[in-house]
């Protein structure tokens, strides 16, 4: 049996600040975007019961982590009201954003309830290398913005939106 090549194929590292990540219902946040994070994910276990001790078994469904991203607030809030009008839609909050109207609406016209995201890593070069696909994204949680009179004027304000998802995947970009 032949020994498996432990060399690894690569040794570049892969860098925190090459990526992008676009989503078609957000594209003021795509601009000011700062952070976004790769979920992690899980897979669940049984426990099989015998008379000594359970014995762990492997699960059988995947459970993916929340998506969070930090965006630089833009100075009219457009990008932060996005989002909030998104989920007080989705929860029917008042008359202006209504949940049927968005129920309604095609995904691809970035006007509906959940929205398809891409996050594009990048190689050492800048050159894509990974497209991760995320389907049925909406947001569950957006952060406070925190004004503060003794700021030195040279930060601007950033925000995080937790977002929730059915699925992600990978594909690999041939270059």
């Amino acid at each position: 049996m032949p020994i498996a090549n432990t060399q690894p194929t690569s040794t570049n590292y892969l860098a925190p600040n090459f990526f992008s990540f676009r989503m078609m219902r957000l594209p003021t946040t795509n601009f000011t975007l700062q952070s976004a994070n790769l979920p992690g994910v899980s897979l669940g276990r049984l426990d099989h019961p015998n008379p000594a001790m359970a014995s762990p078994l492997q699960g059988d469904r995947l459970f993916f982590a929340d998506l969070t991203v930090t965006f630089i607030v833009t100075e009219d809030m457009r990008n932060y009201k996005d989002i909030w009008e998104w989920m007080a839609g989705i929860a029917n909050h008042n008359t202006s954003y209504t949940y049927g109207a968005l129920k309604n609406n095609d995904q691809t016209t970035g006007e509906s309830l959940k929205s398809d995201a891409t996050l594009t890593i990048l190689n050492s070069a800048k050159v894509p290398q990974h497209r991760i696909q995320f389907s049925d994204m909406f947001p569950i949680q957006l952060s406070d913005l925190m004004f503060d009179t003794q700021a030195d004027g040279s930060q601007y304000i950033k925000a995080q939106c937790t977002m929730t998802y059915r699925d992600y995947s990978f594909d690999v970009v041939s270059g």
